[in-house]
């Protein structure tokens, strides 16, 4: 069978692989979000909160090492957002949701996904620092086609993963990676990355990066006409210079140095410093996230290869989501430890009150204790609740219209916040007394069941939070209302804090 019939035959497959084109719901609502003008930190946070998984990746690869140059800890995707910019966390979410969408896929079977984060980090690494040195446009997107290059791997090994275990094979007798893969698929991984990136409307700058990054048919000395084809490529061959994954082929140094040179006239002493710096950003940045990974010394001038060793980094526990009313209780309880002293870590960094209500509300949210928490402000000049923020919800627009009647007996959430009394509301269609329900709340949030917890300030009413369990249609419990009633208190101390200074 010809190499044309078996790339055409392969192709065709993945047309009929339904999961293939519906790629992640997430990430077209992270684009769409962060491209918008009028979208707020907060809008951008929502969206990200609404992975779990994905949430806690971003948060902690904004607090490591490579981009961690703000003073203090970031605490909530909203700081993140705006600490590092909606460019930035738009790009982190991207590269880390892929990531998580084929360790769910069960990409994990066939390819060492520790290592291949390991690869396609200090790809992403080694092209932003490119960017920054030869004036690339921008460094952020040099980021994320560095991380994404090796997609048609992690779509080979996840949608016909018969067809890798016989790549891998011939990997194993000595073939050439993209031997390997033309003598089985008739094509190579990079054909089958753009392929897809394409359906899923990728931008023309990352197809171009993933379909060229080994350069295939171009001339060593001749650079490409879209300069991130070489920014990638070069960060590839240094990322398998550092830390090599099976069968790749790792150059000579003498041959990188001059490639080096005559792709970015990059002289051998700065291509040695730029190793260096990717070198040790992808170490601190792998142990931040605790990614276990294969820690080989620098080559040295002559290129020989140097002996790798494993260094072991304990792996996050994961949480049980067995149905056991008994463990399910257990699990809320390590869930609310967690979350408690990591709002009392953070609120003492905080800078202003907003902060402050972020890391509550954001918190309980990303933490799963609840799946939505609202927060009006106290507006005094028109003595009414004006909705702040949301956490949890696909739009907050509508709670940002939202203003009710802060006058005594106008209202649940007046009084709840006037007399600073906590308020459960077990079932909102057999609420005894309904006139007290704001009705346009009701509507707007579709809840059946919810609470509302005052912040008072110096005895004065500043604040309400509004939470519930609406996805899962489940009822709250006084045990839930205290809680909450807790952290507020702790947060309304971190406010007077903040106003005595």
């Amino acid at each position: 069978m010809s190499s044309h019939k078996r790339k055409t035959m392969y192709l065709d497959r993945l047309k009929e692989v339904q999961d293939l084109v519906a790629y992640s719901p997430i990430l077209l609502r992270i684009r769409e979000v962060a491209n918008n003008p009028k979208a707020s930190a907060a809008d951008l946070a929502n969206v990200i909160l609404h992975d779990h998984a994905l949430s806690t990746r971003v948060l902690k690869l904004a607090n490591s090492t490579y981009y961690y140059h703000y003073h203090k800890k970031i605490s909530t995707l909203t700081h993140a957002v705006v600490v590092l910019g909606f460019n930035t966390i738009k790009n982190l979410a991207l590269s880390v949701s892929f990531y998580e969408y084929f360790r769910q896929k069960g990409a994990g079977a066939r390819i060492d996904m520790n290592m291949f984060w390991v690869h396609s980090i200090t790809t992403a690494m080694c092209a932003h620092i490119l960017a920054g040195k030869t004036g690339y446009r921008s460094r952020e997107e040099a980021f994320v086609a560095g991380f994404l290059h090796d997609l048609g791997k992690l779509i080979i090994a996840t949608f016909t993963p018969d067809d890798w275990d016989a790549i891998e094979t011939k990997i194993s007798q000595g073939y050439n990676p993209l031997q390997a893969e033309f003598y089985r698929i008739g094509t190579y991984h990079t054909v089958v990355g753009e392929f897809v990136a394409r359906q899923w409307h990728f931008p023309d700058v990352l197809l171009n990066s993933m379909l060229n990054h080994h350069r295939l048919g171009f001339q060593d000395n001749t650079r490409s006409k879209e300069p991130m084809v070489d920014i990638v490529f070069l960060a590839n061959v240094i990322a398998n210079q550092l830390f090599p994954v099976l069968g790749a082929r790792r150059l000579n140094m003498r041959i990188l140095r001059k490639q080096t040179s005559q792709l970015f006239d990059i002289k051998s002493d700065e291509l040695d410093s730029l190793i260096q710096e990717v070198h040790k950003a992808v170490e601190e940045t792998a142990e931040d996230l605790a990614v276990p990974m294969v820690h080989p010394k620098l080559l040295d001038s002559s290129g020989k290869r140097a002996e790798e060793y494993i260094v072991e980094v304990e792996e996050e526990p994961v949480v049980s989501t067995v149905h056991d009313p008994i463990r399910e209780t257990y699990v809320r309880k390590a869930q609310e430890l967690s979350f408690s002293q990591e709002f009392i870590q953070s609120v003492v960094l905080a800078e202003t009150e907003d902060d402050i209500l972020t890391m509550l509300t954001e918190g309980l949210v990303r933490w799963q204790l609840f799946d939505r928490v609202f927060v009006f402000r106290v507006n005094r000049r028109k003595k009414v609740l004006d909705g702040k923020m949301a956490y949890g919800v696909d739009s907050q627009d509508w709670l940002k219209e939202l203003s009710i009647k802060l006058i005594p007996g106008e209202g649940l959430f007046a009084d709840a916040l006037l007399n600073n009394r906590p308020v459960l509301v077990a079932d909102v269609k057999h609420y005894p007394d309904k006139d007290a329900l704001d009705t346009r709340f009701i509507q707007f949030s579709d809840t059946r069941s919810f609470a509302c917890v005052p912040l008072q300030l110096w005895g004065t009413p500043e604040a309400l939070v509004v939470f519930d369990n609406a996805r899962s249609d489940a009822v709250l419990t006084d045990d839930q209302l205290n809680s909450v009633k807790m952290y507020a208190l702790q947060a309304a101390m971190a406010m007077e804090r903040l106003q005595r200074r």
